[in-house]
């Protein structure tokens, strides 16, 4: 019985010890997908057949701060949803953006709440 025991704690630090976390600093190909409070797609990495993922580097404010932040610690494969507030997306201004391949335009009002879920989906 005993061994049986030892097998099964040397296969469980094993199998934790292969996990690894996002740290800043980490490379990561994630799928993201921002909507707003009607659930109308602001934008879109990775989820549909024509978006490719985004490849970012943890850290380096190359998406909004909450979702960079939120990075921290996930593993392969998880996803996270969470809530952009105004001051944490597009700020006071909103924006205007016309997407070029697909022309579409849409606003972002600078009260817009907004959501975002990503994946990560291949660490480097």
């Amino acid at each position: 019985m005993k061994y049986f025991c030892l097998i099964v704690v040397i296969v469980v630090i094993t199998c934790c010890s292969n996990r690894k976390h996002l740290k800043v600093g980490d490379h990561v190909l994630i799928k993201i997908k921002i909507v707003n409070k009607l659930n109308k797609i602001i934008d879109e990495s990775g989820y549909s057949n024509v978006k490719m993922p985004l490849l970012i580097k943890v850290g380096n404010n190359e998406v909004f701060d909450l979702i960079d932040n939120s990075l921290v610690g996930m593993e392969l494969f998880e996803e996270k949803k969470i809530i952009l507030p105004p001051n944490n997306a597009f700020g006071n201004d909103g924006v205007y953006y016309l997407e070029k391949f697909d022309k579409k335009a849409y606003v972002v009002e600078p009260i817009d709440t907004l959501f975002a879920t990503f994946k990560v989906i291949k660490i480097y």
